[in-house]
């Protein structure tokens, strides 16, 4: 049987490990988004949009649909974490590009990402892990396009 101290030193270890893949997750976004940042600025939201549903396998046009099927809110809510990491966009225009959806609905998601990262979701984390690579690949590819121009 586990005492309470040992419980507690669970729990507390837990809790360490949740912040380091927080801060470290955090880290790596603004590290990529750093050093991409003359690519920022031309990046077209589309673009990753693309990239995104790419990487879920899922139609682009699920962005713009008005279906709650999860998989398709799940490639909406990582398409504005992933526009939010990686562009200037403001919220009005991914709220567009996203089927008109308005200002609380992308501010509802972008809260829905705070909370899934810091309960640690795994499938969340899995889907914004892939798209974070993809996106991170194409931009090296474009880099290095820019560089040999």
């Amino acid at each position: 049987m586990i005492t309470a101290d040992e419980l507690s030193a669970i729990a507390a270890e837990l809790t360490r490990a949740t912040r380091h893949i927080e801060e470290t997750l955090g880290v790596k976004v603004k590290l990529v988004a750093t050093q991409i940042h003359a690519l920022r600025d031309t990046t077209v939201p589309e673009q990753l949009m693309s990239i995104v549903a790419e990487t879920m396998g899922l139609p682009y046009s699920g962005f713009t649909d008005r279906s709650r099927a999860g998989e398709l809110v799940e490639m909406r809510t990582i398409a504005v974490a992933m526009i939010d990491a990686f562009t200037t966009t403001r919220t009005g225009e991914i709220g567009r590009l996203l089927g008109n959806r308005d200002h609380a609905t992308i501010a509802n998601m972008r809260q829905n990402i705070r909370d899934r990262i810091a309960a640690s979701d795994e499938v969340f984390m899995a889907h914004y892990a892939a798209c974070q690579k993809a996106i991170t690949k194409w931009f090296d590819s474009q880099k290095n396009r820019k560089d040999e121009n």
